[in-house]
């Protein structure tokens, strides 16, 4: 349930990937100086509307678990709470993929894909044993941020954009 949780502002926020920052992504494939400030702009929104998520579920856990779970989902509070930073990066994940697909570089969105679930592995099972349920999702947020620095890997290379601005 945490997990699914987690997921929602990736849900709420994926057709606006794929109805408007994609197919402009692609408009502006060949001017990176207006493929860069499209960037911005929805990375600048992504980032307040996920940091309201974000903190949400570190401070209000186990009233949105209660509120929309019931009490007997109680325990997945502390996960949710967890989550708050893989919940936070899958948007963001999502929206350097449409940028670099709509870029025309198809294999390199793949490769951040992998660096991610290639990273996801054996995170998860070092977080499984290392603190069962609460490593796992540990591993989950830590594989996200790798994913999210390697598309950032690639997307330096034809994209300028100030973490500051953002």
């Amino acid at each position: 349930q945490a997990r699914y949780l987690a997921d929602l502002g990736n849900v709420a926020t994926a057709p606006g990937f794929f109805q408007v920052s994609f197919p402009t992504y692609a408009k502006y494939q060949k001017d990176n100086k207006r493929l860069s400030e499209t960037y911005r702009i929805v990375n600048y929104f992504l980032v307040r509307i996920m940091g309201f998520f974000l903190l949400t579920f570190v401070l209000f856990p186990k009233e949105l678990i209660s509120l929309l779970y019931g009490q007997k989902w109680i325990e997945a509070a502390p996960a949710l709470q967890m989550f708050s930073i893989y919940a936070f990066f899958v948007p963001i994940f999502e929206n350097m993929k449409a940028l670099l697909i709509g870029k025309g570089q198809i294999s390199e969105a793949a490769k951040a894909r992998f660096f991610q679930v290639g990273s996801l592995i054996p995170l998860l099972i070092f977080g499984i044993h290392w603190k069962g349920l609460e490593g796992a999702v540990a591993a989950t947020s830590l594989a996200m941020v790798i994913g999210v620095a390697g598309g950032f890997y690639y997307i330096k290379k034809f994209c300028t954009f100030s973490f500051r601005e953002i």
